[in-house]
């Protein structure tokens, strides 16, 4: 088009000195075929969404070509946060610009240039940490590049708070050990209020957030030495899991979705099949709206199921054999255990995306009890053929959840190093196209990305860089909780935490509580789920503000 324009521009300016007898009308002439030329050039050189373009003329004549330099001014890369008592750390990559400005408010409208409070003008820094911050009071950022007085679009951080009000931590006593000392990780022990039917109260407005175990006699849940964490305002504890609400009232929130993600590990566990009963039986506890299961396998060359339950597994994807799944189906056997053992109809989606140790056809997938009504699975990863473990997918489904709306979730199982940020960008893509698609409530995506919090990976996908921004609710709903683990076993303080629950950014959502589950315990104690992979799960519960 450019070359096209060009040429038109030069055959005018021929015609022009032909028929041009005047000096005067020649130069007026020059000029308007000049002022044209510049401005295809500035259309030509418009940047791409989200950034800003400035144009500067270092001289204009008659006889001598414009110069024009460009400058494109984008989002700051890498953006990325950190949390603690009253305080809230940014930080980014330094890149073409003369500065960050960075403004701020309480009201998510309000954080921009134009109405917001300016906290900050940053030259060659790539960090800042801004203290002071009240508590129980969310706060909304707008970070701008700036270039020649020029600003960026900004990047925006929102839905994270500081939540420093009164805590309350309910425990029903299920071992009647008829009272109760809650012990804080930092040493401090109190007793707990004894309010009936087999409860035990304590309250405080005295922490942000609450590291904490229950302790009776010798005897202590989850374990000596191991620990829950909140910080959240009420949180009830049975059975070693963390609810939002109290679970005897037999009233569950309806603003509230329930996600758990865990990964199967694909029969590579001794006693596989038990352990898939131990999964089983928590979701059945829990009754979660939506399972992400990475690791989730069958045998190559195992039996054609021929299940009558077959109308509940929802979605054909071309490793299954017509409508039936393998009978060693992983996310199949956990559906069938919970229709059998619990009268509960969980419908899923499953795709493979490589073999593993060269018989198990390894795949992820979705599980929920409500009606899926769209579905599709698709490879994130370069590789696309079964023969190589660096083919990734990833599973979408779309449900309608009753009182809060269609929700969209994708199930996803990344690799590791250098191969990473492709993945994390082909996987918001997906999300992206189909939140176009179909305008859901919340997108929200449970997995192994087997990426520790806080390394270039993790920067990545919770900044702007490559996609849009995910939130990791797991650190959202626990101030303290960026360096606890789900991996090899361990709780807190352990190897790595790569499994998470991301939203995007723009969803209206609240992390309300959030655990590690499926943790060996001594005495092998079932209490925190025990071990079921080398993975833990994640269990988060998080509010949908409509």
């Amino acid at each position: 088009m450019m070359k096209l324009l060009t040429g038109f521009l030069i055959k005018i300016n021929i015609i022009g000195k032909n028929k041009v007898n005047d000096l005067g009308d020649y130069m007026l002439n020059k000029l308007f075929i000049f002022f044209i030329f510049f401005c295809i050039l500035l259309i030509s050189c418009q940047p791409e969404n989200g950034t800003t373009t400035i144009t500067q003329i270092d001289s204009i004549d008659t006889t001598t070509t414009t110069t024009t330099t460009i400058y494109t001014l984008s989002k700051v890369k890498n953006l990325s946060i950190e949390r603690g008592s009253g305080f809230l750390k940014l930080s980014w990559l330094k890149e073409n610009y003369d500065s960050v400005k960075i403004y701020y408010s309480t009201t998510p409208d309000n954080a921009n240039k134009d109405q917001g409070i300016f906290l900050i003008d940053l030259t060659s820094d790539t960090s800042y940490k801004h203290t002071g911050l009240q508590y129980g009071t969310f706060y909304y950022y707008s970070l701008y590049t700036v270039l020649n007085t020029q600003y960026s679009e900004p990047a925006n951080i929102n839905n994270l708070t500081l939540n420093r009000s009164m805590k309350k931590i309910n425990f029903y006593d299920e071992l009647n050990w008829g009272s109760v000392n809650i012990n804080t990780h930092e040493g401090i022990s109190s007793q707990m209020d004894n309010i009936g039917n087999g409860w035990f109260a304590f309250a405080t407005d005295e922490l942000e957030e609450i590291i904490f175990n229950f302790k009776n006699n010798s005897s202590y849940l989850p374990a000596e030495g191991k620990f829950f964490r909140t910080s959240f305002d009420e949180i009830w504890v049975k059975n070693g899991i963390i609810y939002s609400y109290d679970p005897d009232s037999g009233v569950n929130p309806t603003d509230e979705l329930c996600i758990i993600s865990v990964n199967l590990h694909t029969y590579q566990e001794d006693n596989a099949e038990t352990k898939l009963n131990k999964v089983t039986d928590v979701i059945a506890k829990i009754k979660p709206d939506f399972v992400c299961f990475q690791e989730c396998g069958q045998h190559k060359d195992a039996t054609v199921s021929t299940d009558d339950r077959a109308p509940y597994q929802t979605g054909i994807d071309k490793i299954k054999v017509g409508t039936k799944e393998k009978e060693t189906n992983m996310v199949y056997l956990i559906s069938k255990r919970l229709f059998e053992t619990y009268n509960l109809n969980y419908n899923y989606y499953w795709s493979w995306a490589h073999y593993g140790w060269n018989v198990w056809e390894e795949g992820v997938a979705i599980l929920t009890p409500h009606k899926i009504e769209k579905y599709e699975n698709r490879y994130i990863s370069t590789a696309d053929t079964t023969s190589s473990i660096d083919s990734r997918k990833a599973v979408f489904i779309q449900a309608d959840v009753p009182n809060i709306g269609k929700v969209n979730i994708f199930s996803a199982h990344t690799s590791w190093g250098a191969l990473q940020p492709g993945q994390y960008d082909k996987l918001r893509e997906f999300m992206k196209e189909k939140e176009i698609e179909t305008s859901p409530v919340a997108s929200i995506v449970g997995g192994d990305f087997n990426g520790d919090a806080g390394t270039d990976g993790y920067k990545r996908i919770t900044s702007f860089t490559g996609g849009e921004r995910l939130m990791d609710s797991y650190y959202i709903a626990n101030n303290g909780g960026f360096n606890d683990s789900t991996m090899m076993g361990d709780s807190h303080n352990g190897i790595s935490r790569i499994d998470y629950i991301f939203y995007n950014y723009k969803n209206k959502i609240i992390p309300k509580t959030a655990q590690v589950y499926f943790l060996p315990l001594p005495q092998d104690s079932d209490y925190l789920g025990s071990l079921v992979s080398d993975h833990n799960g994640v269990i988060v519960r998080m509010k949908v503000v409509k």
